[in-house]
C-alpha cells in the first residue's frame, strides 16, 4: 500500500554497443520544460502545471539538497532520456550518512533498448562516488529491480507495513485490490499540513530533539518536515495530540484505493516516542476525521501499541547499493518511502 514507483525502461538492452558518453552530462535549471515533457511521453505524467510545480518542489527545494540529474540527449541534442537522484541523509554514529534515493528515470518510447537507464545509472554512481555520497537506496518494483540487481543493487528484503482496519470496512478492503491514487483527498476538519505545519516550527523543533537518536533513521528537523509534507497539492493534513502541537503530531493523507478510502500515516512524533497511547489517539482521531476504512503506516518500533497490526508481505522492496560506504540497517518510517 505504499508508492514503490521506481521506474526503469523494461527494455533496457545493457549489451547494446551503440553508445557514446558524449550523449550523457549533468542536468541543468534550462532542461526544465524538456524533463517534464519526457516524464509526460514516457511515464504518462499530467500535463497540467501540477506536474511542473511538483518536479520543483521534489528536486529543487530539498533541505538536504537539489536532486543531481543526469540527462541523454539525441544526435540533436535533445533531451530523450532522465535520471535523477533525490538527496537525503541518516542518521550515524559519529557523522550523518550522506545518500541518495534512485527516483524519477524515464526514456522517450522512441529510444527505449538502447541501454539509456544503464548508462545513465552507471555514470550518476560515479559522479556521486567523487562527491562524497555513501549509498544510495530506493524501492524498486517488479519491472525496475532487475535492472538494478544487475547494477550491483541488493535488497534488504520488504517493509513491514501495518495496518488498522475499519471492522465495518472488511468487506470493501478486500475488494480494494489496485494502486491507490497519487493525488490526495484531504477530507474532515484536519488542517492541511502546509498551512498548520510552518506555524509550529519551535514546537516541531521541541519533537525532532525528543526523539531517540537510532542509527539508520532519516535526519529531521523542522525544514524538512515542512518541506516533505507542505507540498499543498499532495494534500498532507496533521492533527495535534490534545490541539497541542508540542504534545505529539500526525502527518497523514487520504487516498482512495478502489473503493476504500486509505489513511497514509507518514509520520508521528511524540515528545515521548514510547506513548504507545496517545499514538492510538491520534490515529483513531484522524481516521474518524477522514472517514478513512484502513490506516497504513510503518511504526519504527512495534505497531502493537499504536493498535496496528504488521503486514509484512504488503510494504515494498528495500535496495540499496554502495557507492562510497556500505549501507546500514535503514529505520524508515512511510514519509520516507511513499510517493517518491
Amino acid at each position: 500500500m505504499t508508492d514503490p514507483s521506481d521506474p526503469s525502461d523494461p527494455s533496457d538492452r545493457s549489451d547494446r554497443s551503440d553508445r557514446s558518453d558524449a550523449h550523457i552530462r549533468r542536468g541543468e535549471s534550462g532542461d526544465l520544460a524538456a524533463v517534464i515533457d519526457l516524464l509526460r511521453d514516457a511515464m504518462g505524467w499530467d500535463t497540467d502545471e501540477r506536474s511542473r510545480a511538483f518536479f520543483e518542489w521534489k528536486h529543487r527545494q530539498n533541505p538536504f539538497g537539489e536532486s543531481p540529474v543526469w540527462v541523454g540527449l539525441d544526435d540533436a541534442g535533445e533531451v530523450i532520456a532522465l535520471r535523477t537522484f533525490l538527496r537525503w541523509a541518516f542518521v550515524g554514529p559519529g557523522r550523518d550518512w550522506r545518500a541518495v534515493r534512485a527516483v524519477d528515470t524515464a526514456t522517450h518510447p522512441d529510444h527505449q533498448g538502447r541501454g539509456w537507464f544503464s548508462r545513465l545509472t552507471m555514470q550518476a554512481l560515479g559522479d556521486l562516488r567523487d562527491e562524497g555520497v555513501d549509498f544510495v537506496f530506493n524501492t524498486p518494483n517488479d519491472k525496475s529491480w532487475p535492472g538494478y540487481e544487475k547494477m550491483g543493487w541488493t535488497t534488504r528484503g520488504k517493509l513491514t507495513v501495518a495496518m488498522r482496519p475499519r471492522i465495518t470496512s472488511l468487506a470493501r478492503l478486500r475488494a480494494a485490490r489496485t494502486a491507490a491514487e497519487k493525488w490526495s483527498e484531504p477530507t474532515g476538519s484536519a488542517p492541511r499540513a502546509s498551512d498548520a505545519l510552518p506555524d509550529v516550527r519551535a514546537a516541531l523543533d521541541g519533537l525532532v530533539a525528543a526523539q531517540p537518536l537510532r542509527p539508520g533513521a532519516t535526519v529531521l528537523s523542522a525544514d524538512l518536515l515542512c518541506w516533505r509534507y507542505g507540498f499543498e497539492p499532495l494534500g498532507y493534513q496533521t492533527l495535534f495530540a490534545h490541539g497541542d502541537p508540542s504534545a505529539g503530531v500526525i502527518v497523514h493523507r487520504v487516498r482512495q484505493r478502489g473503493s476504500a478510502r486509505e489513511l497514509t500515516i507518514a509520520q508521528i512524533l511524540l515528545p515521548d516516542p514510547g506513548a504507545g497511547r496517545t499514538a492510538r489517539r491520534l490515529i483513531s482521531a484522524a481516521m474518524a476525521d477522514s472517514n478513512a476504512d484502513v490506516a497504513v503506516a510503518m511504526p519504527l518500533a512495534n505497531p502493537l501499541p499504536w493498535g496496528m497490526v504488521p503486514v509484512p508481505r504488503l510494504g515494498p522492496l528495500l535496495a540499496v547499493r554502495e557507492v562510497g560506504s556500505p549501507p546500514p540497517d535503514l529505520a524508515l518510517v512511510l514519509g520516507d518511502v511513499e510517493l517518491f
